[in-house]
């Protein structure tokens, strides 16, 4: 387990990379850290994705915050794959700037701090899903970690998990429980997050990190000198929410006179008045309120009226942005309210979707009549009529010159992997970067044949 001193230094570097703007620069204390270690990191809080030398994207991949690359290797972009990507705003790419370069710098400190003495060694590959669940600590592989299952995180606290190799964990994999925002994989080769997998916390890797097809991250994915590969992900930073302060104190603020004269003042009728109450005095009393934004205090100063002053607080509205989609379209990505401007879905007219079977191979036909600012469109499957389980199986360019133009004619080939009745979805995306579903799925049934072989016979001739 932690001891308090370490407790305190790796409990800072967490607070300070949680997803906070305008944060001062933070540093841990020479008593409360391990010697030698740098000031905490705080510009990487707006990255979800920061690689050394490129980041690629295939499908529709979402993420919450800034994707960045520093210093980079090659001509530029160095940031492939948005759109179809979606980046959430205020999220931005910072492709080998100064803002990347800050990142990546902070990056490296925090790569550092997290080399805190082990509380747990594994000698050999660990399958930490053969020990779950666990609780906050230091765990150290000399060699690799390994997911082939859940890994249940329990209580509260840092988690840090110290690979000496890889972080590999398979598809259908999953880490559940702890707060993200406290949970550090810490690895001095690749990462790779297998297909569908699930992941909690902070990825940090020395060369490469890989999140395969459908592979979700409550984390960041951060390099330093390799590249982030990504496909149709979804990456994200939800941490445990702050307690909130409920209590609201009455406190009494001391009045500060010039002379000891008592003002006289004059309220209306009997009622307590509400402000100033005009006073007619030649000394000047000036009752002093340091409201707290969260509180509300009452101030009685001592006169024959009754004065009551109510502090106004400042109160932040969080606001929703609700994007409302055509007839037939189901919008699937909702701009977050901080933009300032919310560019508008596609305009495609779409005349039909409709599906044929040749033999095994399932032939998808569409076409449009007209499309504005169109980037292409995104193809779905899945074995049920459930588009949560769908997966994304092809994107189809735009065959309009700039995305805006009268209509065109689509068409796909695919082979499902099995037998069966299968269902497809056909979605729009534009420009922006934003999707467009239509609605409903379109079914199929799908047949295996096999070629049988028969022995020839025949009679011998004597």
């Amino acid at each position: 387990m932690f001891k308090p001193t370490r407790l305190v230094a790796v409990l800072l570097i967490c607070a300070a990379l949680l997803p906070l703007t305008g944060s001062p620069l933070l540093t841990v204390s020479a008593a409360s850290r391990p010697s030698g270690t740098s000031p905490i990191p705080v510009a990487l809080a707006s990255y979800s994705i920061l690689a050394g030398s490129i980041v690629t994207n295939s499908g529709l991949t979402t993420v919450s915050g800034d994707v960045g690359v520093s210093p980079s290797i090659g001509i530029p972009p160095h940031v492939t794959g948005f759109p179809p990507g979606i980046i959430s705003p205020p999220g931005a790419i910072h492709d080998a700037d100064a803002h990347a370069a800050a990142a990546q710098a902070e990056n490296t400190a925090a790569f550092g701090f997290l080399d805190q003495p082990c509380d747990v060694t594994y000698p050999a590959v660990q399958d930490l899903t053969l020990v779950s669940p666990l609780g906050p600590g230091v765990y150290c592989a000399l060699d690799s970690f390994l997911l082939t299952g859940n890994l249940t995180l329990t209580g509260s606290g840092v988690w840090i998990f110290r690979s000496a190799s890889t972080l590999i964990a398979l598809a259908g994999s999953s880490v559940t429980g702890g707060d993200p925002c406290n949970v550090w994989w810490k690895v001095i080769s690749s990462a790779t997050l297998g297909t569908n997998s699930s992941l909690e916390g902070n990825i940090l890797a020395l060369t490469s990190i890989s999140l395969q097809t459908g592979a979700r991250l409550n984390g960041r994915a951060l390099t330093q000198t390799g590249a982030v590969t990504l496909d149709a992900n979804n990456i994200s930073l939800i941490c445990a929410a702050a307690p909130t302060e409920t209590a609201t104190p009455t406190g009494t603020p001391t009045a500060t006179a010039t002379a000891t004269q008592t003002p006289t003042v004059t309220p209306t009728a009997t009622q307590p008045q509400m402000g100033t109450p005009t006073a007619t005095a030649t000394a000047t009393r000036t009752p002093t309120i340091t409201p707290t934004a969260t509180r509300t205090q009452t101030a009685t100063p001592t006169a024959t009226g009754q004065l009551t002053s109510t502090p106004t607080a400042t109160a932040t509205a969080t606001q929703t942005a609700t994007v409302t989609p055509t007839a037939t379209r189901t919008q699937t990505a909702t701009p977050t309210a901080t933009a300032t401007n919310t560019p508008p879905p596609t305009a495609v007219e779409l005349l039909y979707f409709v599906v044929s079977r040749n033999g095994r191979t399932v032939v998808l036909n569409w076409e449009t009549a007209e499309e504005v600012d169109n980037y292409g469109f995104n193809l779905y499957r899945a074995p049920v009529n459930d588009f949560a389980q769908a997966e994304l199986i092809h994107f189809e360019p735009s065959a309009i010159q700039g995305g805006s133009g009268s209509g065109a004619t689509y068409r796909y080939l695919d082979t499902p992997p099995v037998g069966g009745t299968w269902w497809y979805w056909l979605a729009d995306v534009n420009t922006h970067g934003i999707q467009t579903r239509y609605n409903p799925s379109v079914a199929i049934a799908v047949q295996l044949h096999f070629q049988i072989y028969l022995p020839l016979t025949g009679k011998l001739q004597p």
